[in-house]
């Protein structure tokens, strides 16, 4: 909901999580190892004996002052301002990025993560689409 309201224009969000968010207002309760399992297969494979965390959603009223805070402090930010690099690196010189992040395991391995979840959904978005194309022109 603070997307918005920072400007943003869009966000990209998979199907498995948006389905979870349509799913229920409550929370599932934490079980170690199983966040990454959408809530719908843990409904699925637990049923009556699944739980939701005991907690009450915030109101309308305390979600729109979590926004404007959000929103205040994105204003006074200064969004040219980066941090200070003081070892002469060009981080805009072609190949600088690439190499950097080949470098670091953790940084490359969740690029790839990402990229690889990016490409499936724009591939499914895309073929939706396409589909819907199809029907208007048939």
């Amino acid at each position: 909901m603070t997307a918005p309201a920072l400007g943003a224009d869009h966000v990209t969000i998979g199907r498995s999580l948006l389905e979870d968010l349509a799913i229920s207002d409550k929370m599932p309760a934490y079980r170690k190892g199983v966040w990454k399992v959408p809530v719908a297969h843990q409904l699925k494979e637990q049923g009556a004996s699944f739980q939701w965390e005991a907690w009450t959603p915030p109101t309308e009223g305390e979600t729109a002052k979590r926004i404007a805070v959000a929103v205040a402090k994105a204003a006074t930010a200064d969004p040219d301002q980066l941090p200070a690099v003081d070892d002469g690196t060009d981080y805009l010189a072609d190949g600088v990025l690439d190499k950097l992040n080949a470098a670091d395991a953790l940084t490359n391995k969740k690029l790839e993560e990402g990229l690889s979840k990016f490409a499936v959904w724009e591939k499914t978005s895309q073929e939706y689409i396409e589909a819907l194309q199809a029907k208007l022109n048939a």
